[in-house]
């Protein structure tokens, strides 16, 4: 599927899903648009979709833990 976010959700991803739509928070003309653009063109969503799944494989439970792990030692207690 392909994704619409906000910059606090969107993270990484835009890294590698260049199509995934970013929106300003609690803009939801920007989210009306995103959406609207997604429901009228297959292809586009076919194009998102795979970029987003493609970016969804550098999000594994395994190295979204590492980091945060390496984070969390470096932190002073």
């Amino acid at each position: 599927l392909p994704v619409i976010a906000t910059p606090a959700g969107m993270g990484r991803l835009r890294d590698h899903a260049p199509g995934a739509r970013l929106v300003p928070a609690l803009d939801v003309d920007a989210l009306a648009a995103a959406l609207q653009d997604f429901a009228t063109s297959r292809d586009l969503r076919a194009e998102v979709g795979q970029q987003c799944l493609a970016a969804a494989r550098h999000y594994t439970w395994a190295k979204v833990g590492q980091e945060r792990a390496g984070i969390l030692r470096g932190l002073p207690l």
